[in-house]
């Protein structure tokens, strides 16, 4: 994993000679699993992006290609199993400062590049109610879409979802800080259906009159048989919008949720709207523990 002041650690399980677990410092093993000077070059030139990157309040680094950042430290860790073999395990976990790092956390790689997870025997990461979603998929425009975004990342919560060919938004590429994957379209049709369908309840946040692609969440998640709600934000404030969010999610208890609602271009302020609901969500989780 990456971490402030190295790539890598060695840990002798058996021996005194041993960094830790959680040490990354590359520089301070005395054992013998020595690498070519390649691959170490190759670690510090990864390892350099993260140390540079900034983080914000929430200890988050928003800067960095997280999807790109995995792909070049996984493909660096199948380099390091080859040179290793069987001699020693070699596990990849994802550093704490990227908002997705519960998901896959910890895996090892095999000799044939394929991974195995490996989770923790206690979960690390925030601790959440049973009832709030453990994923949040939506798909990246702005408006509805980033404000689920952002409060997924914002408390750790594994989030994710479609988006279109070449990562196509209204304002421009959607920004790399949220982890998507694209469809082989780059209209919008595809990726609302996929959104709908790979989660295990759809959330409509709208405003106004429920048209345009909102409206075609909301049919997917009928012709799909996933379960929805629908809640108009100009109806009723943040703090009632969000008890009726709470109670449904603590009927259903679902997994993944598809977050969905109008882009900001079209409804001025839905953002802002979106996520005063979201942010009430978990005051209510507070509030039934009695915090």
């Amino acid at each position: 994993m990456p971490d402030y002041g190295g790539a890598y650690g060695w840990v002798n399980r058996d021996g005194a000679d041993t960094l830790g677990p959680n040490h990354a410092d590359h520089s301070g093993w005395g054992g013998e699993h020595a690498i070519t000077q390649g691959l170490h070059e190759d670690f510090v030139a990864w390892q350099t992006e993260f140390e540079r990157a900034p983080f914000n309040a929430d200890q988050v680094i928003e800067s960095i290609d997280w999807v790109l950042f995995h792909q070049r430290g996984l493909a660096l860790a199948r380099r390091l199993k080859v040179e290793l073999g069987d001699s020693a395990a070699v596990l990849y976990v994802k550093p704490i400062e990227d908002p997705n790092y519960l998901a896959n956390q910890r895996v090892e790689l095999a000799l044939d590049g394929s991974t195995v997870e490996r989770p923790w025997v206690r979960r690390r990461g925030p601790r959440h109610p049973a009832w709030l979603p453990s994923r949040i998929v939506s798909g990246g425009q702005t408006g509805a879409d980033r404000a689920a975004l952002d409060w997924a990342i914002r408390y750790r919560i594994v989030h994710g979802g479609w988006c279109p060919k070449g990562r196509a938004s209204v304002d421009g590429p959607i920004p790399a800080r949220y982890q998507l994957q694209e469809t082989e379209s780059a209209g919008y049709r595809q990726r609302t259906r996929l959104n709908v369908r790979d989660s295990d309840a759809t959330l409509v946040l709208n405003a106004g009159d429920l048209d345009g692609g909102t409206l075609q969440t909301v049919r997917f998640a009928h012709a799909l048989g996933k379960p929805l709600l629908l809640i108009q934000l100009d109806e009723a404030n943040a703090e009632i919008s969000a008890r009726a969010v709470t109670a449904w999610l603590i009927e259903g208890r679902f997994k993944g949720v598809n977050i969905a609602g109008p882009r900001e271009e079209k409804r001025p302020g839905i953002y802002a709207l979106v996520a005063a609901v979201l942010e009430h969500v978990i005051q209510e989780h507070r509030k039934l523990l009695g915090r």
